[in-house]
């Protein structure tokens, strides 16, 4: 007598489970960065106690990362937000530009202003062009807040654990 039309939610909720199932180009990329590391946490597992840190700590990230990344993925919902490829382009293209002065700002004027400008500048740039956002105080608050405490965390990890000399410049 009645048919019932599919439910819509349903239909959704099993499109997303299938997306989870399946793998990207990003997804092998990922397992091959975490292989990668893997492998070389295997060949450095001879080094003496003093000099495995630095190796440990890299390998151990990238495992990590990987493995978060891949689990990102996975719960990831996309939304109908296109990017056009001149936008992809134009954010490529920054963020490229802002890596070379970068380079070129961290022996002038100093590890932790430039690295705490450079962060900065690209969480700030990444809300360009939403309006609610873009150059609103309390995102650079945040964003500065959270731009110092990479900087000065990873300064302590380099300088205290793995007691590494930063270089020389006109400010700290």
């Amino acid at each position: 007598m009645w048919k019932r039309k599919p439910d819509m939610l349903n239909c959704v909720e099993r499109s997303y489970q299938m997306d989870k199932l399946r793998i990207y180009s990003t997804d092998i990329f990922i397992i091959l960065v975490a292989g990668v590391a893997i492998a070389f946490r295997a060949q450095t597992a001879g080094t003496p106690e003093p000099f495995d840190a630095y190796p440990k700590l890299i390998t151990g990230v990238l495992i990590v990362l990987s493995i978060a990344c891949l689990i990102q993925t996975r719960f990831y919902k996309t939304t109908d937000k296109k990017n056009t490829t001149i936008s992809n382009v134009l954010n490529a293209v920054v963020l490229i530009g802002g890596i070379a002065i970068y380079i070129l700002a961290i022996s002038n004027i100093g590890y932790f202003v430039s690295s705490t400008l450079y962060l900065l500048i690209m969480f700030h740039l990444k809300r360009y062009g939403n309006v609610n956002e873009f150059l609103e105080t309390k995102p650079i608050i945040a964003d500065s807040l959270v731009s110092i405490a990479i900087v000065t965390s990873i300064a302590i990890v380099f300088k205290l654990a793995l007691n590494l000399v930063f270089p020389e410049s006109w400010l700290f």
